[in-house]
């Protein structure tokens, strides 16, 4: 968990784009803007109401924007505020959720503080304001190292994606759900599995939990799911994979 979370300033107020989380927290960006724009519609359907006010203008949450898909085509996008971010990411449950939560608070914080700073401060003299523009530039050569270590390792990623990311997408893409919502149809893969392959995942994972037991590990159990199992046996991989092929995408 220590990626880079890039907030950056935007209108005068720390954001992170939609298609950072969609990758963080392993949504399709389609979902994501669909989630996003649910939230909006609720806004705009508030101003017909008597106790509508200001502060609930979507563009304090989200913040329209586009981009270009790997075929140049522009797609929109949006920039999500800290409270946009909080009002979105109140649906993404499980461990590693909450984790990237609080990564994306704590960075949230930074930023803002670092804004409340340049907001107070007294206007520099002309040799602190070159001073600071080179420490600035010198800022932008990191970050701009540090982004470009991330695109490539998003364009890796992209081209070659882990299996258990890969078949999480894929459910999701089946289902229209989260992996978290997609219990019956994943119910009915591993029981495919098991009939076909001859085993008992149910086992698998009891055994898997005594060894991390035995070895200290216990506070990674919540992560060892049938699929984390399926993931580890490249037989199984392989009856997950065809058993997948058979569901047209939703």
């Amino acid at each position: 968990m220590n990626q880079l979370v890039p907030i950056e300033r935007r209108d005068g107020m720390a954001t992170v784009s939609s298609l950072e989380v969609a990758k963080d927290f392993h949504k399709e960006h389609k979902n994501v803007i669909r989630d996003i724009e649910t939230v909006i519609s609720g806004f705009q359907s508030a101003q017909n109401r008597a106790d509508y006010s200001e502060y609930k203008d979507p563009k304090n949450y989200f913040i329209p924007g586009v981009y270009r898909d790997r075929k140049n085509r522009q797609q929109p996008m949006y920039y999500l505020t800290r409270d946009g971010f909080q009002l979105l990411a109140m649906g993404f449950t499980g461990e590693y959720a909450l984790q990237w939560k609080l990564r994306y608070i704590e960075a949230f914080d930074q930023m803002e503080t670092t804004i409340r700073k340049t907001i107070q401060a007294p206007a520099p003299s002309p040799l602190m304001a070159l001073e600071q523009t080179l420490a600035v530039l010198k800022g932008f050569d990191v970050r701009i190292e540090a982004v470009e270590n991330k695109q490539a390792q998003l364009e890796q990623r992209a081209q070659k994606p882990d299996w258990l990311t890969d078949a999480t997408w894929r459910v999701e893409s089946i289902t229209g759900r989260s992996l978290n919502k997609s219990g019956l149809f994943l119910a009915r893969v591993y029981s495919a599995i098991e009939k076909s392959r001859g085993v008992c995942l149910a086992s698998r994972q009891a055994r898997l939990y005594k060894r991390l037991k035995a070895h200290g590990e216990a506070h990674h159990i919540r992560e060892v799911s049938k699929l984390y199992i399926v993931s580890r046996d490249e037989e199984l991989r392989t009856a997950f994979d065809i058993i997948l092929s058979t569901y047209k995408v939703g």
